[in-house]
């Protein structure tokens, strides 16, 4: 609507269309909490004379919104678990989309680290195991990691909150072949 994206809630009972966000900067990636209680998108905000995408959240009964994710570059696809401890998100804010996780204590720690680029994470509901998308020599892959197998490797990647770079990095996979990972090409 008036060049932007914005988020819409469809009854599949009566069709009605319920717009849930409003505005000039785009709103994507929409996810919402277990209970039905948030809204969890990216969102466009100017910076300088560029775009970039920050990670907001909506409380649906008040309609009240918090950024509570804006590192440099963007962040985008974020995936709240099921039992809301942690959102998974992707970042380009050191070049290339990688895959980082917030906790619920405010703590961002990078999850992925590889050279063509991560996209949407989802995790199981029992929170052991993420499936995402990953671009390779030019071909995309669905990957499935398991947690349990890199719970002693997870390690953290720290981002200070004031100066938005990170200060601490552990890398959980340094390649995308890697034995413990499942692919399938797309």
């Amino acid at each position: 609507k008036n060049g932007s994206s914005n988020i819409f809630k469809i009854d599949l009972k009566t069709s009605a269309i319920l717009q849930i966000t409003s505005g000039m900067y785009d709103k994507t990636d929409a996810n919402i909490s277990s209970d039905g209680k948030y809204l969890y998108y990216s969102q466009e905000s100017q910076v300088g004379e560029g775009i970039e995408y920050d990670i907001s959240k909506m409380n649906l009964e008040n309609k009240k919104t918090e950024k509570i994710i804006s590192l440099s570059g963007d962040q985008r696809y974020p995936f709240i678990t099921e039992d809301g401890k942690y959102l998974y998100f992707v970042s380009d804010s050191d070049g290339v989309r990688d895959i980082y996780r917030y906790s619920d204590n405010g703590e961002i720690e990078r999850i992925t680290k590889i050279v063509g680029g991560n996209y949407g994470p989802r995790i199981t509901k029992d929170g052991l195991k993420m499936a995402f998308a990953s671009f390779e020599n030019g071909q995309k892959h669905i990957y499935l990691m398991d947690f349990d197998k890199y719970s002693e490797d997870l390690g953290k990647s720290v981002i200070d909150n004031q100066t938005q770079k990170c200060i601490q990095n552990t890398i959980v996979y340094s390649g995308i072949r890697n034995d413990n990972l499942s692919s399938k090409s797309i």
